[in-house]
């Protein structure tokens, strides 16, 4: 009768632990669209250092279209130019983080710099407006892509656009 009772609390125990796991699978709240922003701009980062354009893309919309009349393709492009062949290590600040319904607004610091020419260093301050796609963040327009390198900041000119 003892080991009838063991098995049943067994069962019991076990049943709780599968409810808790599927309540905590199913039923816990989505992260934020601050921390959905965040963790896109940290996989799109992760992806450029690794070379894949296509990881740097998926945070892009079909509809991107900034300032300058680039679009989601011309981006591409430019992705594929500055990852190909080169080995960049990326470092992001986020300077301000503002979400407004289905869209957003982000200020990025941005330093890049090759390994093999570690003494050279691209950085970008940049704004990036997101929209709410589905259940999905994506960058739909982008603007101040006006980058200086070390050199420049000690200099007695202001930085230049590249």
């Amino acid at each position: 009768m003892a080991s009838r009772i063991m098995k049943i609390l067994a069962l019991l125990v076990l049943l709780a632990a599968v409810i808790a796991t599927m309540k905590f699978y199913f039923f816990r709240a989505p992260p934020s669209p601050e921390r959905q922003i965040m963790l896109s701009i940290a996989r799109a980062e992760e992806s450029a250092e690794l070379g894949s354009v296509s990881g740097v893309m998926k945070v892009v919309s079909n509809d991107y279209a900034d300032t300058t009349g680039s679009n989601k393709r011309d981006l591409s492009r430019l992705a594929v130019q500055a990852l190909r062949g080169q080995q960049w290590q990326l470092s992001t600040q986020l300077k301000s983080l503002a979400v407004d319904g289905d869209t957003a607004e982000v200020d990025l610091q941005v330093a890049m710099w090759n390994e093999d020419a570690a003494s050279y260093q691209l950085d970008y301050d940049i704004t990036l407006i997101w929209r709410r796609e589905g259940k999905t963040w994506r960058v739909v327009s982008s603007s101040g892509w006006h980058g200086y390198t070390d050199d420049e900041v000690g200099g007695a000119g202001p930085p230049g656009p590249y």
